[in-house]
Parts: C-alpha cells; structure tokens; sequence
C-alpha cells in the first residue's frame, strides 16, 4: 500500500482533493470511481523524510539498524514466511521514518514483480552496493536466507570494530579538551586575576613575564588564534567533500608513522571480511573483488584495487597482482596465497578479518595507553609552569620596594 494525492470532481463538477492509501494507481481509480468520484490526478505522496529534507539527518539510517533489519528478514525467510510478507511485517514494526519509508517501496516493487536486490539498489544511502549485490547472488543461488545472515554478521563486525576503535579513543579526546579547557582557564581568568596586583612588571622573575605575557597576547589577539584555526577547519572540510581532497588525506594515513599501520590493517580486515562475504554467496571472484575494493574506507587503497583486478583478468593470481600494488601488508598477502592454492579463499578471508581485527584492537589500545600518560605528563608540565610562575610572582612582590 501506498499513499497517493489525488484531485477528483463529484458528479456536480465540485473540485475535491485528498490524500488516500492504495494498493496501485488503478486500483485507486476504482476505488474513487465506485465513490462517485472522477479523478483529474494521481501523484504519489512524498514521504515524511522527503517532505522535510531539512531534518533528514534525524531520519538518517544507522548501520547498526540495518543489521537489525537484515538479521530479523534472514530469520522470517528461514521460519517459511514469504518474502513480500516478511518484509510488510518489518515495515510495520520499524520505528524509523526513513527506514519504514524505504521498506513500503521495496515491498511495493516486490509486490509488482521486482526482485529484491533490484528494489534495494534504488536505495544506494542506506543498502550499498555490497548490500544488493550479495542479495542478488542470495536469490539467484536460491539461499537468500544465508546470504542475509551472513551480510547481517558482516554490518554487525564492521560496527563493532568502528565501536572499539571509538571507545578506545574516547577517554584521550575527554583528557586533551579537559586539558585545554584548563589550560584557557588560567590564561583567561586567572592569570588575568594575579596581573591587577602587579603593578611593576618589570621586577617580576622571568617566568612570571613570560606568563603574563602569554595571558596578554591571549586577552589581545585570541581572535590570531581561533581565525586560522577556523578557516583551516572550513577549508578542510570543504576538500575532503572532493575526490582528490579524500585522497589526499587517505594517502597522508597511511604514510604516518604511529597510525599508518593501523589504519592500513584496519582497511584490510573490512576488505577480507567482505570479500568472503561475497565469495560465499556464490559472486566470481572478479566481481566479489570490485565490489571488496570499494570496501576498504580508504580512498588511497581503493584506487590500487582497479589495476589489480586488471591483473586478475590477464590471467595473474589474486595475491600477484595485490603484491605488484602493495596495498595489503604482507601478512594478508600470505593468507590469500595458501587461500588460493587451496581452494578456500573465503574462508580464509574470514580468518584473516578476525585475525586483523583483533591486532587493529590490541594496537590502538597499545597506543592509547601510551597517549594517556604523555598527555598528562604535558599538561602537568604547563599548568605547573603555571602554578609556579605565579608563585614567583606572589614572592617577589615582597621584595619590591614600597
């Protein structure tokens, strides 16, 4: 069903208009017809999410969501209940707009003919290209019900790595904006406090000057500081929204000397966790391999997929022609290797993704536990310098003449 504006006239030419549910347009010309009434137009409703674009980010589908959804439509096919009927009974129970919005489409299309990764592919901001293609494998293997297990586990493992990777970073984001909330305090306030009292400056120990400097130039020229910091923000938002400016920056972490390793194992894993995905619903290997390069959440690396894949259809083995673009660390590169000679790159693959993953977690919590105490170390060395600097200042005034 869906909603549909409609312009009519009744039998004495008077205009109507509504807003009416119906199953297709026919059907609801009938339906006004056997009311009496005779239809001028018929447009379908927009949905709520199209009516207020402005507010579309409240709408906005998580991955976690879609999981969800993936998970329960898996379990409904396996317990026989139809496709078309399993997805009414989702859309009905679904609490998001934009999502319950999107399920009544794909059921509408499903109901008209459609395949479901047909339907799904109409939709590329919430199921990607991922999603509708191991659907598509899915229907044509006849086991969509593995395929939506499997892409359930692969959105829940994508989101639980992004989870660990937040929650390890979370704890050093709180400490450095309470350091510098700190840190803007004393030049603010309360250095400002100190300096009423200091009439001679010119006496004062040399720490002391050069804090009351810095509270000075703070209190003067803060708008030096925040300008530049400002427009950097600005400019660099407004590249990364470009191709190149994406590549740039992808290309700039994986060329850093603390996180570069990290960041490239982390892309890895997702490229092997989809790529058996895929390689399990039944995709050729060369389009599991174009559709797991888009998986890596890195443009840099992304970019070394296309001629790989070149070498792969000249006849070249998978990890040949990876290691001609070294875009995987060695460690994958052997995986795939013994997966090829054997036959099970897919599960292979699989292993491979956890194995990274749990290094890209012990990694980033080994780092972190590094970060905390230098943070701290640095801040306690200011606010100290701080500290003492005023100290100096308090002493020395007993040492001005009066």
């Amino acid at each position: 069903m869906a909603l549909f504006n409609y312009q009519a006239t009744d039998s004495s030419g008077r205009a109507i208009k509504g807003t009416i549910e119906a199953r297709s347009v026919p059907a609801l010309v009938d339906e006004l017809q056997s009311k009496g009434l005779f239809p001028v137009s018929i447009k379908e409703a927009a949905s709520q999410a199209q009516k207020r674009p402005g507010l579309s980010f409240l709408n906005k589908v998580s991955t976690r969501e879609v999981a969800g959804f993936t998970y329960a439509l898996s379990s409904l096919l396996k317990a026989g209940v139809q496709l078309d009927r399993a997805i009414t009974i989702l859309g009905d129970l679904e609490r998001n707009p934009a999502l319950k919005a999107v399920l009544g489409d794909v059921r509408k299309g499903i109901q008209g003919g459609d395949t479901l990764a047909s339907r799904l592919e109409k939709h590329p901001g919430i199921f990607t290209g991922l999603y509708s293609n191991t659907v598509r494998a899915g229907e044509a293997s006849g086991a969509l019900d593995a395929a939506l297990e499997r892409l359930g586990r692969l959105l829940e493992d994508t989101e639980r790595l992004k989870d660990e990777i937040r929650s390890a970073l979370m704890y050093p984001c709180v400490l450095a904006a309470t350091s510098v909330m700190s840190l803007s305090l004393m030049l603010f306030y309360v250095v400002p406090k100190f300096a009423v009292v200091l009439d001679d400056r010119t006496a004062l120990p040399l720490p002391a000057k050069m804090l009351l400097f810095a509270s000075d130039t703070a209190l003067s020229y803060w708008w030096a500081f925040v300008l530049p910091i400002a427009a950097g923000v600005v400019t660099g938002y407004l590249k990364l929204g470009t191709a190149p400016g994406r590549l740039k920056l992808d290309a700039l972490k994986l060329r850093s000397p603390v996180i570069g390793d990290i960041v490239r194992r982390a892309a890895t894993a997702r490229f092997a966790r989809t790529l058996s995905a895929l390689l399990k619903g039944g995709l050729p290997i060369l389009e599991a391999m174009k559709i797991a390069g888009g998986a890596f959440g890195n443009a840099s690396m992304e970019k070394e997929i296309g001629p790989a894949i070149d070498g792969l259809k000249r006849g070249k083995g998978i990890a040949a022609s990876l290691a001609e673009r070294k875009v995987l660390p060695d460690i994958a590169l052997h995986m795939i290797t013994v997966g090829e000679e054997t036959g099970r790159l897919d599960d292979l693959s699989e292993r491979l993704s956890e194995m990274l993953e749990r290094d890209v977690g012990s990694s980033i919590k080994r780092t972190v536990a590094l970060m905390e105490p230098a943070i701290i170390l640095v801040m306690a060395l200011i606010i100290g310098f701080m500290v003492v600097s005023l100290l100096l200042a308090v002493l020395s005034m007993n040492e001005m003449p009066f």
